[in-house]
This record gives C-alpha cells, structure tokens and sequence, in this order.
C-alpha cells in the first residue's frame, strides 16, 4: 500500500512536469521576466549585484538561477525550466509535510493540492523569485517535519541544521518567506526542542554569512534596493492589502479556501499539528504581504502552502471516515474519483488563467531591434523581454524599468539622464510602452541627445546616437 501512495505522489510530479512543458517558450507571461533575463546576461558577463546590476530582490534568487540557466542554454526557457524544477521541489516537499504529520493520505492530497493551486501553477513556470521562495520554504518545514519524526538522533540533528539554512535561503530569495519562520519554529516544537531551534539557527546563520558576506561592501545599495523598495511610502499609500485585493485573490483560490475551511473543522481533533501549521502558516503570510507595499497579486502565492496543509487536513480526516464505514472500499474509492475530478477541473482553470497572462511578442520588433543596434552594444528600454529576444543587452543599472522602480527609488528624470549621458557603450532608448514616458521630459531629452529617431512595428520608438550603426 505505501508503494502504490508512493507512485501516486511520483505521479502527481509527472504530471506537474508535463503540464507546464508547453509555456516553457511561451510569449512574456509578467513584466519581471525581462528584466530578470537581462539581469542573468548581466551576471554572466561579470557585473555583480546591487552595485552594478540593480535587483530588487535578495541575493539567492538569480544566484541560485544562473547555474542551471546557462547550463540550458540562457534562453527564456531555460529559466523557466528552473522555475519547473523548483516547483517540483515544492510539491515532493509539501507530500513529505503532510507524511510526516498526518499520513500518506494528507501527503497526497497536499502534493495534489499544490501541483493545480492557481498562484502556484502561475508561479511554477514564471521567471519570478515568488516560486523559488515558496518552493525553498516547504523544503525548510519539510526538513523540520523530519527534524521532529526521525528515528535517529543524528539525523534529526542535520535535519534541523538543514532546515534553519533552507529556511534562510528561501528569505535570501524572497523576503516574503519571513512568513515561513514561525512554521519552521512552530513545526520543531517536541523533544529536546530547544537543542533542535539552536541548531536551526546555526544553520540558518551559515547560510546568510555564505550568501550576504559577498556583498558586505555593497551593504547599503543592497538594503535600498532589496528592503527599501518595498517599504510603505507617500507613492504608495494605499497600495496594500484591500478588501478589492483580496476579493480577487479569494475568487482565484475559491476551492482551495473552501477545503481549507474544512480542514479546520475537521481536521483538529486528530490532525490537530497539520492544522496549527496550516494556520501558523496563512497568519504569517498575510502579516508579511501586508507589510509590503505595493502588494501585488502574485505574492498571495505566500498563502497557498497553508491552504494545501489545511486542505490536506480535510481529506485525510474524510479517508479515515471511509475507510471506518461498511463499504469502505466503495467509499474510498468515490472519494477518489470525487477528488481527481475536482482537481483535474482545477487545474484545467489554472493553466488557463496562466494562457491568459501570455503576451506574444512582435517579432518584427524583435527582427528592427537586432537591425538597428549592433551586436555589444547596449540598449536602454522599457520592453525588456523583446529586448532579449533580440539578443541586446541594457545597461546594468538600469534594466529594471518598472514603474516601482522609476518612481519609488529616487530615481528622478535628471539622475537617469546623468546615467545615460554617460554610458559611451550605449547607442540607443526604447519607448515600446508607457512607462519611460512617465518621467517628465524624459522623452524630449532622449530627442535631443539620440537623434536618430526610428519607428518600429507594434508602436515603439527607438531613439539612436548619432553615428550608432
């Protein structure tokens, strides 16, 4: 019987894997693609973090990237490929939480529920740091689960070691895995617990030094960058957590919230440590995605690991009443079939709603870019993934063009004109969408000093040094 729950968990992987071959090379599928792209170019050439690459996320993100990135080859695919491979991290460890706490039967159904999870079906092929981080913090509690229910001594003690580390990655790779540091201190509460939270925090301080020491002199760029930028500002007054906000998150995640609720009534008497996690868990994510502003749609993906462990809760308290009755095996296997349907239902809805995100690029843009901007040169623009494509690189510093970034980050019309003046490897500025005309006489300046003003299909403009040929 553990071998056939085994293969189904292999199973529900398989199917995650191949559900999301198709958007591997897919058009752009969110803003961040681009510029994470381009920023992973950026390290490839040698620029580093926060000093030359500007980055809004901590270090871990496109460090942990770039390996399997440029081992694939360093096209869009390639890093959605990572972004598969974590999410298959975050499934196999959300079956392992649920085993451990609950039984194979919550394992199944938590792996299940995280493989069609709308936010975690977006966040599983997406170039974002959001999929990473949730992957990296189910692998932390995962790792503390075994830290708790290992047989060994010694075992226990890597396992905790191993979660506190993990665990300080995934906040290295997102800060909203803050959320995950109450589950990972609540999960290690048993025996000798407090041996278990020293050696947690001994392996999350080896972590941190090992990715934060690097970047010891570039401190300050780093905190503005990464902490700042996400602090609440007069910009962004009113750009957290609203009643508008989360109506439309619970209108995405509508079945999950619904089995989540269940778990909670149903799952506390006897799977009373896979609820309290579930909820440690969904209390902690809201705290932190409230406490950054703005708050966008796709950090509710914080959420969804609760809701599965709640969730998983449910459906092994309703096996355990199948299984207790007279017709167990007819039972059971109604209660299979019920939860296949509704989960290949969801997930269907899932990987529609990630097709709806899909904007196919213009390759005849595309094609005018390669044209006019000479191999190794540089091209400052606000479409980066078409830039990509084109195989042109932006200036380091500057590739992030999000309107978070030109407008709450002090970066003022003058300092980005001071820049662009004096990059002599740059030979042209791309307006392919509205957010470089949103800083004032940007535009007009750029006429002035690149000249050669070209317009390109799709109704982008693309301005040239003179003599940039």
């Amino acid at each position: 019987m553990s071998l056939v729950r085994g293969l189904c968990v292999a199973a529900i992987l398989v199917i995650t894997l191949v559900t999301r071959l198709h958007y591997l090379s897919a058009g752009s599928l969110n803003l961040d693609e681009g510029t994470y792209w381009l920023s992973l170019r950026a390290m490839q050439a040698g620029h580093p973090l926060y000093s030359s690459v500007y980055c809004s996320q901590p270090p871990a993100f496109l460090l942990l990237t770039e390996p399997g990135w440029a081992l694939l080859g360093g096209s869009i695919a390639a890093a959605r490929a990572v972004m598969v491979a974590w999410a298959l991290v975050g499934v196999a460890s959300g079956a392992v939480i649920g085993w451990r706490l609950a039984g194979s039967v919550a394992g199944i159904s938590i792996a299940a529920m995280l493989a069609v999870d709308p936010m975690m079906v977006q966040q599983s092929v997406i170039l974002q740091a959001d999929g990473p981080a949730t992957a990296l913090g189910l692998l932390a509690v995962a790792m503390a689960t075994c830290a708790l229910k290992g047989h060994r001594e010694r075992a226990r003690d890597v396992f905790a070691f191993l979660a506190g580390a993990v665990l300080v990655v995934g906040v290295l790779t997102k800060l909203l895995d803050a959320a995950v540091v109450p589950v990972v201190a609540v999960t290690l509460i048993g025996r000798r617990w407090r041996r278990i939270w020293l050696l947690a925090l001994a392996g999350g301080c080896v972590a941190g030094a090992a990715l934060l020491l690097p970047y010891l002199p570039a401190w300050s760029a780093l905190w503005i960058q990464v902490v700042g930028m996400h602090l609440p500002d007069s910009s962004t007054v009113g750009a957290g957590i609203t009643f508008s906000f989360l109506a439309s998150w619970a209108h995405l995640e509508l079945p999950e919230i619904i089995l989540a609720a269940l778990g909670v009534l149903l799952g506390w008497r006897n799977h009373r440590r896979l609820v309290t996690t579930g909820l440690v868990w969904i209390g902690g994510a809201l705290v932190a995605v409230a406490g950054t502003h703005p708050a966008l749609q796709h950090y509710m993906i914080a959420i969804s690991p609760g809701l599965a462990l709640l969730g998983g809760a449910a459906l092994a308290q309703a096996a355990e009443w199948c299984g207790a009755g007279t017709h167990a095996r007819w039972t059971e296997a109604a209660l299979v079939a019920a939860l296949v349907t509704v989960a290949s239902i969801v997930l269907v809805g899932s990987l529609g709603n990630l097709q709806q995100l899909q904007v196919e690029p213009n390759p005849r843009q595309v094609a005018s870019i390669r044209q006019l901007i000479p191999p190794g040169s540089q091209l400052f623009g606000d479409d980066q993934f078409n830039e990509a494509l084109a195989g042109r690189q932006g200036p380091p510093y500057l590739i992030d063009t999000s309107l978070l970034r030109l407008h709450n980050s002090g970066l003022t019309p003058a300092a980005l004109e001071s820049r662009i003046s004096g990059d002599p490897a740059l030979c042209g500025v791309l307006f392919a969408t509205n957010r470089l005309t949103t800083m004032q006489g940007f535009q007009a300046w750029v006429g002035i000093h690149f000249p050669d003003r070209s317009d390109l299909p799709g109704g982008a403009v693309l301005y040239r040094r003179a003599g940039c040929a």
